[in-house]
């Protein structure tokens, strides 16, 4: 059973409530999500404002903290199984992100909410996905990290602060969110200097 504890920081603002914000923002993006998320009282999260601290148990038992996470640019991606958006990023989220970025410091997790874990587990085998995949099913998380619809996406940075929050996938987006956040790439051995760039006396 996944364990969840949900730590906000006291005194942040910025807060939006699900309401009509959420069925305007519906109609905008009729093909970026696949649901409304549940209605009771949440809090979405917020670019520019710490992302709460919370522990989920991931597929395999091992437990994921986002506080020890400090130091690294996280991607949080919220779905479910049955979910036709979700089921198309995840290979996109595996290909494009998970493989190119983890060994510059890019973690990738998804969260599911309310599945058993075998049919997750399933759905991870069908997409063969690396990336950890957690489990909250008893939703408690989903009020604190996602917004109106899933799939949803976050993008904290290395001291903790959430820098994108948005529904469905915007690669663009995200890519170039992510690239301000890494550390740039180490150049292969021998091209420490690059032809063109004289080297330093």
């Amino acid at each position: 059973m996944a364990h969840l504890t949900i730590e906000l920081l006291r005194g942040v603002g910025g807060f939006v409530r699900a309401g009509r914000v959420g069925v305007a923002f519906l109609a905008l993006i009729p093909l970026a999500a696949c649901t409304k998320a549940p209605a009771p009282a949440y809090q979405r999260p917020t670019a520019g404002h710490p992302v709460p601290n919370f522990t989920l148990s991931a597929l395999d038992g091992t437990p994921f903290v986002m506080a020890e996470q400090k130091g690294k640019v996280v991607l949080v991606n919220v779905f479910g199984t049955w979910c036709p958006h979700c089921s198309a990023e995840a290979p996109r989220l595996e290909n494009e992100f998970w493989k190119p970025y983890k060994d510059r410091g890019l973690v990738v997790v998804a969260i599911n909410a309310a599945e058993k874990a075998e049919l997750v587990r399933k759905y991870q085998e069908k997409y063969q996905l690396t990336y950890p995949i957690l489990l909250d099913p008893n939703m408690e998380g989903f009020p604190y990290l996602m917004g109106e619809f899933n799939p949803w996406k976050l993008v904290v940075d290395r001291n903790g602060s959430i820098q994108y929050s948005g529904p469905g996938f915007d690669a663009d987006a995200l890519q170039a969110t992510i690239h301000k956040l890494l550390p740039p790439p180490v150049p292969p051995l021998g091209l420490e200097n690059p032809p063109g760039i004289p080297q330093a006396p």
